[in-house]
């Protein structure tokens, strides 16, 4: 009798903290991480749709996320979107690829993930 509560809450709880795994993925800590731009929604002929499926996000060196576009037409709403994002990223375009430095960023990266981690805590999204 006991047995299938059980399973049902290891089921929910296992879901609950693979939801938060992937929830401090997308914190900001000192080092680039295409996690940290992956669900940025981007206006893509009017439907909202996540970054990383408009485009391959890489992160080349510590600091730098370059974001390489398929459709070239959208280079211009993808930037808008990574200046609105809640990451306060500062991304460049030279036409062909987009890239973000998070150098300039710093000092508050780390007021970022002190205000951003608790909010991640207490916000468990449960499914069922």
């Amino acid at each position: 009798m006991i047995d299938p509560i059980l399973r049902d809450a290891e089921t929910k709880m296992a879901k609950s903290v693979d939801h938060f795994g992937t929830e401090l993925s997308t914190i900001r800590t000192g080092r680039a991480n295409p996690a940290l731009i992956d669900k940025v929604m981007v206006p893509y002929y009017g439907t909202p749709t996540p970054l990383n499926q408009l485009a391959q996000i890489s992160a080349p060196e510590p600091r730098l996320l370059v974001v390489q576009v398929y459709d070239k037409s959208q280079i211009g709403a993808i930037e808008k979107a990574l200046r609105t994002s809640e990451q306060g990223l500062n991304p460049a375009s030279d036409g062909q690829v987009i890239q973000a430095d998070l150098m300039g960023r710093a000092i508050t990266a780390g007021a970022s993930s002190d205000t951003l981690a608790p909010r991640s805590g207490v916000t468990p999204r449960w499914t069922g």
